[in-house]
Formats: structure tokens, sequence, C-alpha cells
């Protein structure tokens, strides 16, 4: 059984141009191997899908005044962005549901990938936007002009709570960013399609540290910023599907048990 060969090819291509490319015998794979007789083949470089990159599902940063994210624009309409608060009923949902941009369209009779006519590969899923889906508090939002050209435009968005109670009409918020947030942006193609990326980012200033022994697990709450104790705080345990395991509250030497075996 032949094994199936890749061939890549890179330069300043007319997208608007369609290429022949032959293939001489003496072109050889890794294993020294080439084809019988010369092969000759078209090709055509289409435009690079609209898309929004994101870096990660996943954002953990500090709690602070000014909260920062970016994120790459590739040829798509107008782009508009929302940072919404997710309440703890919620964050097991949401995160479940995360990663729907990444999920192929499949037939609901076959469960087959549906392939796209425009490109021959595998159709996106349409996801619906969830800040919408579960009437997420909006804290922020804004938006991006077009990009075209195939060009990687990178969006820098920062925002702080201050920005966020104006545009909201109530007065100044002096807290900072602190919890989970869900940070979506979308762009609605000409033919309806709904192109788009999500990320939660959890905003935080404590990190927490735990001892376990036979008997027990002791959890330690500390500041992010120079590693010193909280008191009286609250801690929770919790499932993924969000059910609550046990509750207790840091202590005089900053640290609570929490559960026992």
């Amino acid at each position: 059984m032949r094994a199936a060969t890749r061939l890549q090819i890179t330069g300043d291509f007319d997208l608007k141009q369609r290429y022949k490319v032959t293939i001489s015998p003496e072109l050889k794979g890794d294993r020294g191997y080439g084809v019988q007789s010369e092969s000759r083949w078209g090709a055509t470089f289409r435009p690079k899908e609209s898309c929004l990159i994101f870096p990660s599902r996943q954002v953990f940063a500090r709690a602070r005044q000014e909260l920062r994210f970016a994120f790459f624009q590739v040829n798509t309409p107008q782009v508009t962005w929302k940072l919404a608060r997710i309440p703890a009923e919620k964050l097991s949902a949401v995160t479940a549901r995360v990663k729907e941009f990444e999920k192929d369209a499949r037939d609901p009779v076959t469960g087959k990938v549906v392939i796209d006519p425009r490109t021959g590969f595998a159709k996106e899923f349409q996801t619906e936007l969830l800040v919408e889906a579960f009437q997420l508090p909006v804290a922020s939002s804004g938006t991006f002009e077009a990009t075209s050209n195939d060009t990687e435009t990178r969006r820098d968005v920062r925002c702080s709570p201050a920005e966020a109670s104006a545009k909201a009409g109530v007065p100044p918020a002096n807290e900072a960013f602190a919890g989970p947030y869900l940070f979506e942006a979308s762009a609605t193609l000409p033919d309806g399609r709904i192109v788009g990326n999500r990320s939660i980012i959890c905003v935080n200033d404590y990190l927490l540290t735990q001892k376990r022994t036979p008997t027990k697990v002791i959890m330690r709450l500390a500041k992010m910023s120079d590693a010193s104790s909280v008191a009286g705080v609250t801690i929770r345990a919790l499932t993924e599907e969000n059910i609550e395991l046990a509750r207790a509250v840091t202590d005089k030497e900053r640290h609570r048990r929490i559960s026992e075996g």
C-alpha cells in the first residue's frame, strides 16, 4: 500500500490566476522515491478564510484596574466584541460550550461531517453567541473595522470598570476586574454566516495551595502580588457540574481544612 504524499508550495501567488504545476520524476520524497513519469496538476490559491484568532480558550490574568486582551482579525467585516461577567451558576454550562467554534458541522441524519462546497473542506459548525444565549451581564464592549487582503491584523482590547460603568450609565466602579469573564468577538459575513471566537478569562489576585494528608485537605489562600496570606475569605470545593462539595472560611492562620477523608 502506497503512503499518501504531501507537497507544500510557498510563494507570492496571485489569487486570481490558475497555475500549472509540473512534478518531474527527478523530484524525490523523504525515502528517495519519485513518480514514474512526469505529472501535471492545476492549482488555484484561495484567500484566507475569514476568522478571528484567539490565544487560548482559557486565559488567566491578575486582578487589576485595566483588563487587556489581544487577538488577530483576518478577512472579516466589522467585528463586535463583548466582555461579560459569568455568574457562578452559569460557569459550568458556558465552559462546556466555549469550544463550539472549533466544531465541524455534521449531518443530523448520518452524523457525517458536512463538506463546504465553497472550499472542499469540512463546513464549520454555526454556533450561537453565548453572551446573548446565556444573558450574561456585559461589562464592556466595542467594535473593530473590517479587514481584507489576507492581512492578519492584531487587535488590542483594553477596558476598565470605570469605562464599563460609563457605558452603562451608572456611577464609576472603583474595584478591579475579578472573577470569570467571557470575551466573545464575532462578525457577520455577507452570506449571513457568523465568524467568531471566544475565551474565558479568569481574573484573580489569589493563589491557592493545598496540602493533603490521609484524612484531610488543607488549603492556603495567598495574594498573587506578594504571596501574603489572606483571612476571612470563603473557599468552596465544586464539581465540574458546579455542585458544591464543601465550604469553609480562611481562619486567622490563613488556611482552612475544607474536606475530610
